[in-house]
């Protein structure tokens, strides 16, 4: 519906032009207004679709009027149709159009002028609105566009920066033109430093050439890439980086570049290289392993066949005693043989399953130098060797809180090596006392080891040479018992060795001087001989090892006695106050030998009783003597072992 507003201070000039209106316009709304300045506050409040204005008013003439109407944003839009009587000079019009007005008519008015022109008007006005609608629109779509560009840009920016991903685009140049905040984070550089070809800057020199040469030829093929690089860090070490490129198209389908995303995967490069690792050490540990049982096998099948070999020879007529000398001496040593490369896989077996105990006590230096003069001087004379003994000065009362019998394990191996593997010269043991520690060397002029041997020959699976063709026998488990000794003990070994010149095995035991004492010398009390043979209970459910016994004893006792388990043996002593010593065995049925050792030293407190047993380890021996037995004997054992020991306890 139209609506017209009328100023004019001539009431009956607005009744003449209301009357008009209504005829010509019958639907439109009519305003009308005599003052200028509410005039103007009426086209604002009702914002009609033209304006009709007289020029001649008192206060504000129509042509200050029109120019305010068209500084108010509000309703500068509304055409303005000059109405008047005075003469509508050039002048006059002139200055009319210059205030802003669409139209001028003259009075008297001519009716359809003046309705032609209002029509013209109302279109114009309806035009205008639809375009100020239209500007409305399309301002508020642009807005609302780049409102929704800014969103999108923030909210894809925070996607890149909120990531692990280090994200990267080039542009057209093969330059990059962007880099998102965890990259620079990954780098510790601006983007300044980055743009451009600046990210190179951090490529690891080895990867540089590669990892551009990848870049550029898939850039100049459109082509997808995939490329891993050292980059450096903010914390100045390099990373690996897995870098994928994509090319680049806009919503035309045109090239525009590259954009690429980065994951650091140092640590799953690191955890690969450790596993190809573990792979080839496995790999290299099952050949050693293969190569290690079939040692074993013939470490136990060797001395064997010298055992049952030369054992057939004395069973056959004939032989000479000088041969019988010979087999005999023959058979001990594969027994000797066989002992020790049983033990090394029973004492390997406790350490790699934890079981093997230490028990510490006070161990006066000397009894360890003693054991190994014992031990090994027969062996170095046997191969003209000079053994000699190093010692520093006023140290032989030396005390060091340790356990003796693992200490012997460890000089063992290494003296059995050392002479072992020496054909000529010297094998020398010593020691040197330390702040915290006793340093023992063990020194050969043997054949040395090669420098990169050095790291591995205490490792399990890992000896010198056990794959090649083997010249001096054993189980070649002796260093990494050591080793595992030595780390139960809180010590450490070390070696210093030249191939062709020897080697110095060095390992030390804690060591405080506070704790050192000299030993009270133990008072032995004379040998009461008596002409009286003992009585001996042996105790064993091996019919062979009883037989044994009694083959080495019969000489040396009165009687003895036989039985086959624990609860037997307690019997037996029950019964027979004259027994003077029991050998007993541990692993029997109906009743073993450490319940039966407790129950008859119960009712015959000192009665020996010598735990005779297969179980021969370090501990063992420990156990038995816990288990309330006077003394132990390992099986195998030989003859003057055997009657060492019952006259230690019946002469």
């Amino acid at each position: 519906m139209t609506k017209i507003l009328a100023i004019d201070d001539m009431m009956a000039d607005l009744i003449s032009l209301k009357t008009f209106l209504q005829d010509a316009f019958p639907e439109a709304t009519l305003y009308t207004e005599t003052d200028g300045p509410k005039g103007i506050e009426m086209a604002i409040a009702k914002d009609p679709d033209v304006i009709l204005l007289d020029i001649l008013m008192p206060k504000i003439d129509g042509f200050e009027i029109c120019r305010q109407l068209k500084e108010d944003k509000r309703v500068k839009d509304i055409p303005v149709i000059f109405i008047t009587g005075i003469n509508a000079d050039k002048n006059i019009r002139i200055k009319a159009l210059e205030v802003g007005a669409e139209a001028f008519v003259s009075k008297p008015i001519d009716v359809s002028e003046l309705t032609a022109q209002i029509k013209a008007m109302v279109k114009i006005k309806h035009a205008n609105e639809q375009k100020r609608d239209e500007k409305d629109r399309l301002a508020t779509l642009v807005f609302e566009r780049t409102h929704e560009l800014e969103e999108s840009q923030i909210h894809f920016k925070n996607l890149a920066d909120s990531g692990q991903a280090l994200i990267w685009t080039a542009n057209l140049d093969k330059k990059c033109d962007y880099f998102n905040q965890p990259w620079l984070d990954f780098t510790g550089r601006t983007f300044e430093q980055e743009k451009n070809y600046g990210w190179t800057e951090g490529v690891h020199p080895e990867d540089l050439k590669r990892c551009i040469e990848t870049f550029e030829s898939a850039f100049d093929k459109r082509e997808k890439f995939r490329m891993e690089y050292r980059l450096l860090h903010c914390s100045g070490d390099y990373k690996w980086i897995d870098d994928l490129g994509s090319p680049r198209y806009n919503s035309k389908g045109d090239f525009v570049g590259y954009i690429g995303h980065c994951l650091d995967i140092t640590e799953s490069k690191n955890l690969m290289e450790n596993i190809i690792e573990a792979k080839e050490k496995a790999e290299k540990s099952n050949l050693l392993k293969t190569a290690f049982l079939n040692n074993i096998s013939h470490e136990v099948r060797t001395p064997l066949n010298g055992i049952l070999g030369f054992g057939s020879l004395l069973a056959e007529p004939g032989i000479s005693e000088e041969e019988k000398e010979r087999y005999f001496a023959l058979m001990k040593s594969s027994s000797d043989r066989l002992i020790n490369t049983i033990t090394d896989y029973m004492n390997i077996s406790l350490l790699v399953s934890g079981n093997l105990s230490v028990h510490l006590a006070p161990v006066n230096i000397s009894s360890i130098i003693e054991f190994s003069r014992n031990k090994f001087k027969e062996l170095s004379s046997a191969k003209q060797l000079n053994f000699n003994f190093i010692v520093p000065g006023g140290s032989k009362e030396l005390t060091l809180k340790t356990d003796l019998d693992l200490i012997k394990i460890i000089i063992h191996h290494l003296l059995d090596n050392a002479i072992k593997f020496t054909e000529k010269g010297e094998v020398s043991i010593g020691f040197v006392t330390k702040e915290k520690s006793i340093e023992f060397f063990v020194k050969d002029t043997g054949s040395g080891i090669d420098r990169e041997d050095q790291i591995q020959i205490f490792e399990l699976f890992t000896q010198k040479n056990l794959n090649e063709s083997r010249v001096q026998q054993g189980s070649g488990l002796g260093l990494s018992i050591v080793k595992g000794i030595l780390n139960l003990l809180g010590g450490n070994i070390r070696v210093e060795s030249v191939n062709g010149s020897g080697s110095t095995f060095y390992f030390s035991i804690p060591f405080k001087m506070e704790d050192s004492k000299a030993l009270e010398d133990i008072q032995f009390q004379p040998v009461q001989k008596t002409e009286k043979l003992p009585v001996v209970l042996a105790v064993d459910d091996e019919e062979t090892n009883s037989i044994y016994i009694e083959a080495v004893l019969r000489k040396y006792t009165s009687k003895i006695i036989k039985a086959v388990n624990g609860k037997e043996a307690v019997d037996i002593c029950r019964n027979n106050p004259d027994i003077s010593i029991v050998l007993m065995d541990i692993k029997m049925p109906v009743m073993n030998g450490f319940e039966a050792t407790s129950i008859i030293k119960s009712f015959r407190k000192d009665l020996p009783i010598i735990a005779v047993t297969a179980y021969a380890m370090a501990e063992d021996e420990k156990i038995a003597l816990d288990a309330g037995c006077d003394d132990y004997l390992a099986k195998p054992f030989t003859y003057s072992r055997l009657i060492e020991k019952v006259q230690k306890y019946t002469s």
